[in-house]
């Protein structure tokens, strides 16, 4: 098998796709990945925040912004197809979460629009990407959550979503390793996004500083994807030093380390 040169940290010559790139992980994998020398095609329902969120000088080294809706599936083949053919990288970032995730008034509009944005958005881009990418012994970043695997406060349909993801990622690697496809699927504990805003109680303030932050999770995207080819980072949990590995935070612990977090 060929394996093609890779250096550690540096993504010069590639190019990467990412969806969910308008805020929170997808838009720090943008900004990250620009930043190590990639041309970045970066997709959103709303394409305008990616372009806010991006430096300027960021820009002029090969920023390209795209309209998606992945929960449909003609959006992401339109998208695909305006894509060059020398597509890579792929970031699959999109993902949601509802208020109202609770059983009781869990709905069948909301579990369906949780499922077809976390789980199925991924099947459609990967369809459609995946014969350039593994034409080129290239990397699929998945970004799964600690939430597939342990029950927690997110809730059924999106903890069924992220374990289906996961799956997802372990069957996928399976069939394109021999191909020299990477897959690697993170699952992060609590991450400091926009969609915390969407918990039925969101986050003080105050605790959101202990919580890993977006560029965090772009860092380790970097290194999974320009590691030496013969060398795959299948799955990593990425967690809160100070907080429980599965979000829950507690509001008025006293052992909070004010004087050690450092970054």
């Amino acid at each position: 098998m060929r394996f093609p040169a890779r250096k550690l940290g540096d993504l010069t010559g590639r190019t990467a796709a990412i969806t969910g790139a308008s805020s929170g992980i997808g838009l720090a994998c943008a900004r990250v990945l620009l930043g190590a020398g990639a041309t970045v095609h970066a997709a959103a329902r709303t394409p305008e925040k990616i372009i806010e969120g991006v430096p300027e000088e960021a820009l002029r080294r090969g920023l390209h912004t795209a309209s998606l809706d992945v929960m449909n599936p003609a959006s992401i083949a339109a998208w695909a197809g305006e894509l060059p053919d020398d597509v890579d990288l792929l970031v699959l970032s999109a993902g949601l979460n509802i208020t109202d995730r609770w059983l009781p008034e869990l709905t069948a509009e909301g579990w369906d629009r949780v499922l077809r944005t976390n789980l199925d958005g991924v099947f459609h881009c990967v369809r459609a990407l995946l014969p350039r990418i593994q034409e080129r012994q290239g990397d699929i970043v998945l970004i799964s959550s600690v939430a597939g695997a342990w029950p927690d406060h997110t809730g059924m349909a999106y903890q069924a979503s992220k374990g289906g993801l996961t799956s997802f990622g372990r069957a996928l690697a399976h069939e394109v390793h021999s191909k020299g496809v990477r897959v690697t699927t993170l699952a992060p504990g609590i991450v400091n996004t926009p969609i915390l805003d969407k918990r039925p109680n969101p986050p003080k303030p105050e605790l959101r500083r202990y919580f890993v932050e977006p560029d965090d999770i772009a860092q380790v995207v970097l290194l999974a994807t320009s590691l030496p080819q013969r060398v795959n980072l299948p799955e990593i949990s990425i967690l809160p030093t100070y907080l429980n590995s599965l979000g829950y935070t507690h509001a008025s612990s006293p052992t909070l380390p004010e004087d050690r977090v450092r970054g």
